[in-house]
């Protein structure tokens, strides 16, 4: 398998050096690196990072939290599994054909441009979704 160059921003770049772990999907589509109290993912045939770091833990742990998520995804690669090191497990969609029902539930309403560029990035054209 060939290995591509992702590109991260500065401050997911600084956090992978301090502590972070980082998994491909079974598939190889994906890489998802978790890092303090985020799951950055990346679209690793493209070379680019998919929307901002989601935040995974909350609260007290979140503070002083030395152990970065755990991640796993599912064989299929549709599905990353995150335990939070508050204990939550997080299950994210990540195969398109599952985020898009899962934003349109969750907003409610199609993703704004600004919305997109936020949380899908700049690399993937805006497409009016629900």
């Amino acid at each position: 398998m060939e290995h591509a160059h992702v590109e991260a921003d500065w401050a997911t770049a600084q956090a992978a050096r301090e502590r972070a772990d980082g998994r491909f999907s079974p598939d190889g589509r994906f890489l998802a690196v978790s890092h303090d109290t985020r799951i950055t993912l990346f679209d690793v045939a493209g070379g680019y990072q998919l929307g901002a770091p989601q935040v995974v833990t909350v609260g007290e742990a979140a503070e002083g939290n030395s152990m970065p998520p755990v991640v796993a995804f599912s064989t299929d690669s549709s599905v990353l599994h995150v335990l939070g090191g508050d204990g939550t497990l997080h299950e994210l969609p990540v195969d398109p054909e599952r985020v898009v029902p899962e934003v349109c539930r969750r907003a409610g309403r199609p993703l704004t441009p600004a919305e997109w560029q936020e949380h899908v990035g700049g690399e993937v054209p805006y497409v009016k979704t629900c």
